[in-house]
């Protein structure tokens, strides 16, 4: 339970402090060439996170998210959320963009800790979120392909990217 308490404080300030927010923002960057973009803390509501939680069967890492507001000519175009989530034993920290209408355009790995299962940090297993949202099915050896030897990780990274399509709804509907 100390080391879940230490990881978790680590990885609350290494956002901001160990490279992740510069990381996400090369990303973003990357991606949407001449956009502006504004930071968000949200905390998530207690009866969101729990039903979310309930249909992914899978907790949130934390009760608070932080995204990214994405804009081009000082017009929302898209969304990007940081997440992590349980690998094996250790976390692992992701960013996936969402379209106005909460539909998937990336997903990215930003930084995995594991010794084993970094393949899901390859780009073409990735690709298969792509144009995903809340009502899509994740049904992981159906929907989602596994991946030989990172089989934890890949099953946490796909509920992950569930949870976030779910809570990306939530928040573009009050944007």
């Amino acid at each position: 339970m100390k080391n879940i308490i230490l990881i978790y404080i680590l990885l609350s300030s290494a956002i901001f402090a160990g490279g992740i927010k510069e990381k996400v923002e090369r990303e973003i960057n990357a991606h949407f060439k001449n956009s502006s973009m504004e930071i968000v803390k949200y905390t998530i509501p207690k009866n969101v996170r729990m039903k979310i939680e309930k249909t992914v069967n899978q907790r949130f890492f934390r009760s608070t998210i932080v995204y990214w507001k994405i804009k081009r000519n000082n017009k929302l175009a898209a969304i990007a959320i940081l997440d992590n989530v349980y690998g094996k034993t250790m976390p692992i920290t992701f960013l996936v963009f969402f379209n106005l209408d909460g539909k998937i355009l990336d997903s990215k790995v930003i930084k995995y800790r594991e010794s084993h299962g970094g393949e899901i940090s390859n780009k073409n297993w990735l690709v298969q979120f792509k144009n995903k949202d809340s009502k899509s099915s994740f049904d992981f050896g159906k929907d989602i392909d596994g991946i030989s030897g990172a089989t934890i990780s890949a099953k946490s990274i796909s509920k992950g990217i569930q949870k976030l399509s779910i809570l990306a709804k939530i928040i573009l509907d009050k944007l």
